[in-house]
């Protein structure tokens, strides 16, 4: 497989070598192009077995390679090697995407049991500001439960006295969304990488829930902080939800507040959904005929007509022919099925 990975993400499964005639399904080689103008990079599984049983470094990891355009002659330098659960950040340093284009490799999983054995790896652009630097910049959300990319990586942070928050902005990114009918919320960002002192997920983000002010706009200050889930030095991802119907304002626009923990910076998925939504089905008429789940009834003996038990005390009399004529003798319907 071969993407370019300052624009494309990947997510895929690799083989090592020795499972070449395997493969189906899978990737050997993962190439990784304009890292550089003149240099690509490969990703691939050591898996320690069969021919490459002799491998001396790195065995049964992701390693990465780096290799000069330049050469015709298979000659790469190690780049990275990764256990599961690691991840490398891959900075362009000339060409095109030199200045703010970066992207992460991570080795996500690694599974030695299956056969053939294999590895999850993830490849994933590292979004970097100015693009959602401020609320009016900010990603536009639907709430749909959809996961969609966000970093606070290089952006800056807004001005205390215009965003109040419960702890210190340091680089803040932002994304807005508009709330359902409901009033319910659900938002939670899901950590891909971290370029802060640990790897944990959920370690150093935060998550801020706000109101705009009179206009309901962008550029109304002050915000009104709802809701903030602080996650630093926590293995849980940050989350907000708010499970009380019609707490927030249906079809108001609400903001989020990506923030790092003492400056760190994340990339990953930020989603939305509604918590209070409930699955209903409604008949629009009275279904005719037996249902196809029900033994169709014997006649009788006096060939009078039978009605299946009813679930409520006051049933209505055999042959009596329409005893819900008018709302005030309605059929009471117990909901049970």
């Amino acid at each position: 497989a071969e993407i370019d990975p300052v624009e494309e993400s990947y997510n895929g499964k690799l083989v090592g070598v020795a499972n070449y005639d395997q493969s189906d399904g899978f990737d050997v080689i993962l190439k990784l192009s304009t890292i550089e103008v003149n240099a690509d990079l490969y990703v691939v599984f050591n898996r320690k077995s069969g021919i490459n049983s002799g491998t001396q470094e790195g065995e049964n990891e992701i390693l990465v390679m780096i290799r000069s355009k330049d050469t015709q002659v298979m000659n790469c330098t190690l780049y990275s090697e990764l256990s599961q659960g690691q991840r490398t950040v891959v900075t362009t340093t000339s060409g095109p995407f030199s200045q703010n284009r970066m992207f992460v490799i991570k080795a996500t999983e690694i599974d030695l049991l299956s056969s053939p054995a294999r590895a999850q790896v993830d490849v994933l652009p590292f979004p970097v500001c100015p693009s959602h630097d401020s609320p009016c910049d900010a990603l536009e959300l639907e709430v749909d439960g959809i996961r969609r990319a966000i970093s606070n990586n290089d952006c800056t942070a807004e001005s205390q006295s215009q965003v109040p928050s419960s702890f210190s902005i340091d680089n803040s990114a932002w994304a807005s969304f508009v709330a359902p009918a409901s009033g319910c919320i659900d938002i939670q960002f899901e950590v891909f990488a971290s370029l802060g002192d640990s790897s944990t997920s959920g370690d150093d983000v935060q998550l801020v829930l706000y109101e705009t002010g009179p206009g309901d706009s962008c550029s109304s200050f002050p915000y009104g902080e709802l809701e903030y889930s602080d996650n630093a030095a926590s293995s849980v991802d940050p989350r907000i939800q708010i499970l009380s119907p019609s707490t927030l304002q249906a079809g108001r626009r609400y903001y989020v507040m990506l923030d790092g923990y003492f400056g760190d910076e994340a990339v990953g998925f930020l989603k939305v959904e509604d918590p209070c939504i409930v699955a209903t089905s409604v008949p629009t008429k009275q279904p005719t005929g037996t249902p196809s789940f029900l033994p169709t009834p014997k006649p009788t003996p006096s060939s009078k007509p039978t009605l299946a038990p009813s679930h409520h005390p006051t049933e209505s009399p055999v042959g009596q022919l329409c005893p819900h004529d008018s709302s005030c003798n309605a059929l009471e319907v117990v909901v049970d099925g």
